[in-house]
């Protein structure tokens, strides 16, 4: 079956990147990541006032290494937006703090754009399948809704 997206024409094997139990061995991963970060007392190293302890040698770390630490916090806002952690906030002060005002601001988006993709993308083509084999009659009518009553759904 093919289906058409932007003027492209996907197979359904290429549009399954992950299989399910794939992805529960990921949210797996991600959970232990976490649960081992807590225990460890990493989350206390992770806080505002550690960055402003660490000021001096995180300002000489950023001068010297300004695109390499720049990727890195595109990379770690982008999977932390992505995976719908609530940080947004705290990593665009840190952003502000470490880069500036409008650096920091370009950054924070840039980033909250690609983890918003990425998310997106993964919610449309891996997981979509999977939830419309669960709630198929429901997405049904509300399609039909939609069809029926669009405009009242846009307002």
């Amino acid at each position: 079956m093919l289906r058409k997206t932007w003027g492209l024409k996907l197979k359904k094997e290429t549009m399954k990147l992950f299989s399910s139990r794939t992805l529960i061995w990921i949210l797996l991963a991600v959970i232990a990541l976490l649960v081992f970060i807590n225990y460890q007392a990493l989350a206390n190293f992770f806080t505002i006032e550690q960055i402003k302890k660490n000021n001096e040698c995180l300002a000489m770390y950023v001068k010297d290494h300004y695109l390499f630490s720049v990727l890195i916090y595109i990379a770690v806002f982008s999977i932390i937006v992505a995976c719908g952690l609530p940080l947004i906030f705290p990593l665009s002060l840190i952003g502000g703090f470490l880069y500036g005002l409008i650096p920091g601001l370009l950054f924070a988006t840039v980033s909250c754009l690609i983890g918003s993709v990425f998310s997106f993308i993964v919610l449309r083509y891996v997981i979509s399948d999977w939830v419309r084999s669960w709630h198929n009659e429901r997405i049904n009518r509300f399609n039909q809704q939609v069809n029926k009553y669009g405009y009242s759904y846009l307002l």
